[in-house]
């Protein structure tokens, strides 16, 4: 099956004018911006890609890089292999911004494709805890830190002077943050806007996607899932929903260097039911705890962790065996009510792992 990596090497030659940019473009601009370009890049300081891809592998070694999440990786694998073709070499990226602290993790950047047209791509999670923990907290709370910084970046940093036109776009959390962005943009800025694409990305609460906010964008809103679609289906969306073919199945299939290319397009597929599956679970664990409940849930994990010392994925991956003790040590402090919250939500987990376990020995043998 052909891939995104395929598709730069089969077309990284042509120019934005020779190919018009398309949904595989959508999710390698996606992508890159997991990378730290901090000190690379600036508000002020435009750079070509070519450019930021040097200062970031003079500035990381590979040991450092292939120490990060998946997510991580897969991004500077994919730096690696644009940033000497015709096609997004002289990319322009700009108002590159990171923002982490206890309670948010916040990052986007501008890539300008050509004079008239930019992509602002936001971050998925990365390896920091606050980040997932804030992921969670997007089932009970409107808007999150991070969705807030969204609105703002787009407000302060799109012209409504300038002829330019915008794309939002991002990878897991990022997609949401590009359509939440999109919903609550200024109304002069949002006209300036043409396109919003969450690619496996979370949803809304229903009160959000039932609002005029997103009756106003619905039109120019593209939500990519691939048939294995765990992180996307989370919340609530409506449809259609474009699917694609991935080449990983369960969790695993949320990582875009595995998802299908067909030519220029993405390859269409249909929903799987794991995912059918799965869906039916994450919906059902949202109409059995309400706000409340789910608030509770995600502090519950919140003080575990802290408790455990873990504030980073890398942490867990650094000492699993120990890790995992503390927080189940942790975990059995809590009450009956918060134990079956975490119990309920571990099945959803433990649906989409055992896809993960079966599809890994499927392929040994």
């Amino acid at each position: 099956m052909e891939t995104i990596q395929s598709y730069i090497k089969k077309y990284g030659h042509l120019n934005f004018q020779e190919l018009e940019f398309n949904d595989v473009d959508n999710v390698i601009l996606a992508v890159i911006s997991y990378l730290d370009f901090d000190g690379i890049i600036d508000v002020f300081k435009k750079v070509t890609i070519s450019s930021a891809a040097n200062s970031f592998f003079n500035k990381y070694s590979m040991k450092e890089i292939h120490r990060n999440i998946i997510s991580v990786k897969n991004a500077a694998k994919v730096l690696e292999l644009i940033k000497d073709t015709n096609r997004y070499s002289n990319l322009v990226l700009y108002n590159y911004i990171y923002k982490c602290n206890y309670e948010k993790q916040f990052s986007a950047m501008f890539i300008d494709i050509d004079e008239n047209l930019t992509y602002i791509s936001f971050e998925g999670t990365d390896d920091k805890v606050s980040g997932w923990l804030e992921d969670g907290a997007l089932s009970y709370q409107f808007p999150v830190p991070a969705q807030r910084d969204a609105i703002k970046y787009i407000n302060h940093n799109i012209s409504i002077f300038s002829p330019r036109k915008y794309i939002l776009g991002g990878h897991s959390k990022g997609g949401n943050l590009a359509l939440v962005a999109g919903m609550y943009a200024n109304p002069l800025v949002r006209r300036k806007i043409i396109k919003i694409i969450s690619n496996d990305g979370p949803g809304l609460r229903l009160k959000e996607l039932e609002s005029r906010k997103y009756q106003k964008i619905e039109k120019i809103y593209d939500l990519i899932v691939p048939e294995y679609s765990v992180v996307g289906l989370l919340l609530h969306h409506k449809e259609p929903m474009h699917i694609i073919s991935a080449g990983k199945k369960g969790l695993m299939a949320h990582d875009a260097g595995c998802w299908g290319v067909s030519g220029t397009n993405l390859q269409s597929a249909t929903l799987s039911n794991f995912s059918k599956k799965v869906d039916k679970l994450i919906k059902r664990w949202l109409e059995n705890y309400n706000d409340e409940d789910r608030k509770n849930f995600m502090m519950n994990i919140a003080s575990i962790l802290e408790s455990a010392g873990i504030t980073s994925l890398l942490d867990i991956k650094a000492s699993m065996i120990s890790s995992l003790i503390k927080i189940v040590k942790e975990s059995s402090k809590l009450d009956k009510k918060s134990k079956d919250i975490i119990i309920d939500f571990g099945n959803i987990l433990m649906t989409s792992l055992k896809e993960d376990v079966a599809s890994s020995i499927k392929a040994k043998f």
